[in-house]
């Protein structure tokens, strides 16, 4: 079975974070139910798991952007 990446492997894990949110409902568990509005304040961030995207490379320009404005002086 292969791996599933991007959209794919994003749907999967919104699927299994719902499948969690239902879990700690019917838990009665109420120390559980701050982990759950903490995972719905950073839902936008989901696609951090699902894609192997960064800005390093940006990073990095900017950095030796800096090293040479540093050195000019």
């Amino acid at each position: 079975m292969a791996k599933a990446t991007g959209e794919n492997n994003l749907l999967d894990t919104k699927e299994r974070l719902y499948q969690f949110y239902n879990l700690v409902e019917t838990s009665g568990l109420k120390e559980f139910h701050k982990a759950i509005e903490t995972f719905h304040n950073c839902r936008k961030k989901l696609n951090s798991f699902a894609f192997v995207l960064h800005n390093a490379y940006v990073g990095r320009i900017n950095n030796q952007t800096k090293v040479i404005k540093h050195n000019a002086f």
